[in-house]
């Protein structure tokens, strides 16, 4: 198996030729055939073109998948063959996750067109698929063996994208604390130059977390899923793009942190006054959202971090740099959420 810490390359573009060799496929999002990268993805004489999105995820598509990969790949030699996946988060984990099936593990070399691919999805070697509507429920350990992240591909990138970062900039800073968290706190605006500057930053911080917990065993890289219990639901009931969502979800842990004792009122407040606190959504918009998602308790049963005794091993903040994994009853944390509807459902801040 490929290193979990993946080589890292910064470059301000892509290169004129491919570098990996003879033996490989393109997997890419068709998005990007209307893009100046289109003459990039010509460059590989094997493509294999996907529509970015949840419903590549499906499990139930996956064997057309195969079958048409098996046989782009009859005329190269299998021994080398390389899988090279050029899209965003669910581009990403669709083609990890084939890339560790196929022909029991082929090299894997990812380029993420999105901000979030770039900062979270493309590092860590998590590979994910989904069934019966709920996400990630299969998937796999399988870390590609070297990550390139072109700095034009991702400025071109629509000011949307930008912003759907957000929610896990934001996420790494409070789990991390420290000079990272000070940088991000300070931010009086965010833009895709200032994201730039900081993503090498932002992934080193991910991967202190993923090498001492590499195949979440510890319950150490827990902590990464800060604002994805109630962000999962968001996406999930409404929809959200996932960034956005986990930012909705990360202001709902901070809350639940402060509620339950564990983020005191002045941490709490210090965050929210912050610059960055400063663009998060109003509480009554939160509000507004959960009253639109239909049937919250089944979309956070459906966690893989809830038990059979109905708990789920919830990420609480106690300070920024000192994010803790903690046990909540789904009929305590159902009863939280209520609580925060009603209290802020009338339009308060």
């Amino acid at each position: 198996m490929n290193s979990i810490q993946s080589q890292l390359f910064f470059l301000n573009r892509a290169p004129l030729k491919s570098e990996w060799g003879e033996n490989i496929i393109l997997i890419y999002d068709s998005f990007l055939d209307s893009t100046p990268y289109r003459q990039f993805i010509q460059k590989f004489p094997i493509r294999y073109k996907v529509t970015g999105g949840e419903q590549l995820k499906s499990i139930d598509a996956l064997p057309g998948h195969l079958r048409k990969l098996s046989q782009l790949s009859s005329p190269l030699q299998s021994r080398d063959l390389t899988f090279v996946v050029l899209g965003g988060g669910s581009v990403g984990d669709f083609g990890a996750f084939v890339a560790s099936i196929f022909k029991r593990g082929v090299r894997l070399v990812m380029i993420p067109s999105t901000w979030l691919a770039a900062i979270d999805s493309s590092h860590g070697g998590k590979t994910a698929l989904n069934i019966n509507g709920t996400k990630n429920q299969i998937g796999s350990f399988y870390p590609a063996s070297e990550v390139y992240l072109f700095r034009d591909l991702l400025l071109d990138q629509p000011p949307r994208r930008v912003q759907e970062a957000f929610g896990e900039v934001v996420k790494m800073g409070l789990i991390a604390g420290g000079p990272l968290w000070k940088k991000i706190s300070c931010l009086k605006n965010f833009d895709s130059k200032k994201l730039w500057l900081m993503l090498p930053q932002l992934i080193a911080e991910k991967y202190k977390i993923v090498k001492k917990d590499p195949f979440e065993k510890k319950g150490i890289r827990h902590v990464l899923n800060l604002g994805h219990s109630m962000g999962h639901v968001f996406e999930a009931a409404l929809g959200q793009a996932h960034g956005i969502a986990v930012l909705n979800g990360l202001i709902l842990s901070l809350w639940l942190s402060h509620r339950h004792g564990l983020l005191s009122t002045k941490d709490y407040q210090q965050i929210l006054r912050s610059e960055a606190g400063l663009l998060f959504p109003a509480n009554s918009e939160i509000s507004k959202m959960l009253k639109k998602c239909q049937d919250i308790r089944y979309w956070l049963a459906q966690d893989k971090k809830m038990s059979t005794q109905g708990e789920l091993r919830f990420v609480f903040l106690k300070k920024p740099g000192r994010p803790v994994v903690q046990k909540i009853k789904l009929e305590i944390l159902l009863n939280d959420l209520g609580f925060f509807i009603q209290e802020f459902g009338k339009g308060q801040k």
